[in-house]
């Protein structure tokens, strides 16, 4: 089983517009509303793909009503926790020419009650073979060392984890050693403090984040494509022409290819395929939306690697 963690899930109003110049009005062409929130996207995703999957987290209010619906339409299993307060909704103006503008709220406030119980549930759930994942921000309330504290717990039970976060969150999390880890290229600038500008740069921080015990860092490096770093080994991915609907969505996809990947290929080389055929797939989409699993296998032979 996957598991995937959403602590601040969302709903997810997408907004396209033919450009953003600075307007005060702009013309909304189409629009769609998606359950989201990151571990909410790499659920729907790995779903897509055939994996046996389920949604954890915190959700409440009309908007939290919405995401269950829209997994159980999907056949999505989940056990979130309620909580009292609104699950978040947030707005995404994408332009034709593939700018876009997120407008994230903060989330609801979760009381320590709330979040006590969300971890017995996660404790009662997780398995041997499980995979986990923890992906997105975390709302008022959640301390900042709530993934280092589930990662702690599975590598007691020898439960492999991913980390998808940012800033101060990823960093504290790293520190407890979580099996794989997937920044993109704004990530890992702020986790080095520098901007980056070369693979040789991007490679280097990845590494020194070996000490720590972690396995695999993916950096997504968007049109460039991504890096895998294991060991003293660097795979380089080179970036596909692609006619992008929408670039949102696309780093939780290669999360979501990754852990699928993971239980399927002992290769990395498969893995990192696999991943990046899944996250290119997702940019052909509206939105949040997964990708057409057809269209990921027809990406498999475009995918080329260098080490």
């Amino acid at each position: 089983m996957i598991l995937c963690v959403s602590l601040n899930p969302a709903v997810d109003r997408t907004l396209f517009v033919e450009r953003l110049d600075g307007s005060a009005i702009l013309s909304v062409q189409s629009s769609t509303r998606d359950a989201a929130g990151k571990g909410v996207n790499v659920a729907r995703t790995v779903h897509k793909l055939g994996g046996e999957v389920r949604c954890l987290g915190l959700l409440g209010g009309t908007s939290g009503s919405y995401i269950r619906e829209v997994l159980d339409s999907e056949g999505i299993d989940h056990a979130f926790t309620p909580i009292e307060q609104p699950t978040r909704e947030n707005v995404k103006v994408i332009a034709d020419d593939g700018q876009h503008i997120e407008y994230n709220e903060i989330g609801p406030h979760i009381s320590d009650a709330e979040l006590g119980a969300f971890k017995d549930a996660f404790y009662a759930q997780v398995k041997a073979n499980d995979l986990v994942i923890l992906s997105g921000s975390i709302p008022p309330g959640v301390p900042i060392g709530i993934y280092g504290e589930l990662i702690d717990y599975c590598n007691r039970i020898k439960v492999a984890t991913i980390l998808d976060a940012a800033g101060d969150l990823f960093a504290d999390a790293l520190r407890h050693g979580p099996t794989i880890v997937k920044p993109n290229r704004h990530e890992l600038e702020q986790y080095a403090h520098r901007e980056l500008s070369t693979i040789r740069e991007f490679a280097s921080v990845a590494k020194k984040m070996q000490s720590y015990g972690i396995r695999d860092i993916l950096v997504s490096l968007g049109s460039e494509g991504s890096i895998l770093v294991r060991g003293d080994t660097t795979y380089r991915v080179a970036g596909l022409a692609l006619d992008v609907k929408s670039v949102v969505g696309a780093g939780d996809a290669m999360v979501a290819g990754y852990a699928v990947a993971f239980r399927q290929f002992d290769a990395i080389t498969d893995r990192l395929r696999y991943a990046s055929a899944v996250a290119a797939a997702s940019c052909l989409t509206e939105g949040t939306r997964p990708g057409d699993p057809d269209q990921v296998q027809a990406f498999l032979k475009d995918i080329k690697i260098a080490a």
